[in-house]
């Protein structure tokens, strides 16, 4: 195996474990704890703001934006009853995906802030709509 090998393999590795630990916490203790005093639109606001504050030593601010939407967009998936493990999954093939393609900068322009509203609405909770 050589050492690109091993990189991309530590990478991901690390990646799934970040993503564990990450929506345990923010999808799964805080976001069920919250909504027992919360409303769900609340609850989902808090969470994505803490997930953003949380990463503020690891990220720019100039990323903080995205980061908050990732937090919605998860969240909204979680109110949806999308499980933890589907969320870890997709958490850490989003992180992997940043790893393995540093040179691709996430943006909240074009083609990725309608994918990104078009996956938030597809999923929208009917509580949000009426």
């Amino acid at each position: 195996m050589c050492i690109r090998d091993r990189q991309i393999a530590i990478g991901f590795a690390t990646s799934m474990i970040v993503a564990l630990f990450e929506e345990y916490l923010f999808r799964g203790v805080l976001f069920t704890a919250f909504q027992k005093y919360m409303s769900p639109l609340k609850t989902l606001l808090l969470t994505s703001f803490l997930f953003m504050v949380y990463h503020y030593q690891a990220q720019p601010l100039v990323g903080w934006p995205y980061l908050f939407i990732m937090g919605v967009l998860f969240g909204n998936f979680r109110l949806r009853g999308t499980g933890l493990c589907r969320l870890i999954l997709l958490h850490g093939l989003v992180d992997a995906a940043f790893f393995l393609y540093p040179q691709q900068d996430p943006g909240l322009t074009g083609t990725d802030l309608w994918a990104y509203a078009g996956l938030f609405i597809w999923r929208v909770p009917r509580t949000f709509l009426f």
